[in-house]
């Protein structure tokens, strides 16, 4: 016989289904906040992917744009060296005929000047003396200035070693010339040089 105290049997029955549902709510509760989770990790792992590729893209256009870079540098500066041989050449045309005529016309017709062709800056020619001032550094192209080349054939014949070896450094070229050369024999392969252009 049940005692007096106890609750009836519809509240137990009441309270275990309360309980019942309590835990149905939290568990589905715990499986919704599970799956969001989820679905949060599922999406910061794809957003990570999408992060990941699209800086592999950019790697790769980086790749590609230094070296389209590096290739236009490069045709640059061989179009600067055609540019520049181009120029000598018909220089050096030019000057060929003024040091054939410089009988007739007293060697006063104007050289050509050159430009610039080997980067970079020679040395000293063997035996000449250190350069009266500063030799600029020309780049590829660029014309030599009018006090670094002899204005005529007189003013050649008139150059000194001093001279000859400050065009040389200006030029990185030797035209030539070797520690034996004296004087002479040093505007001879200088004008031989500014005649062909190419040695």
């Amino acid at each position: 016989m049940a005692s007096s105290l106890d609750p009836p049997h519809w509240v137990v029955d009441l309270w275990l289904r309360i309980q019942q549902r309590d835990h149905w709510i939290q568990q589905d509760f715990h499986d919704q906040v599970l799956q969001s989770e989820l679905r949060m990790l599922q999406q910061l792992q794809h957003s990570e992917q999408q992060i990941q590729q699209q800086q592999q893209q950019i790697e790769q256009e980086v790749k590609q744009t230094e070296t389209l870079r590096q290739q236009l540098a490069r045709l640059q500066e061989h179009q600067h060296k055609t540019d520049a041989i181009l120029h000598n050449t018909r220089a050096a045309a030019h000057n060929a005929r003024v040091f054939r005529d410089a009988a007739i016309h007293g060697g006063a017709h104007q050289l050509r000047r050159f430009v610039k062709m080997a980067p970079g800056r020679g040395d000293l020619l063997p035996g000449a003396p250190a350069p009266y001032s500063d030799i600029p550094r020309l780049s590829v192209g660029e014309v030599v200035p009018h006090r670094f080349f002899p204005a005529n054939y007189a003013a050649l014949r008139r150059w000194s070693h001093r001279r000859i070896s400050e065009l040389s450094v200006l030029l990185n070229d030797d035209f030539g010339i070797d520690g034996t050369d004296n004087l002479e024999e040093r505007r001879i392969k200088l004008q031989r040089f500014l005649a062909d252009g190419m040695e």
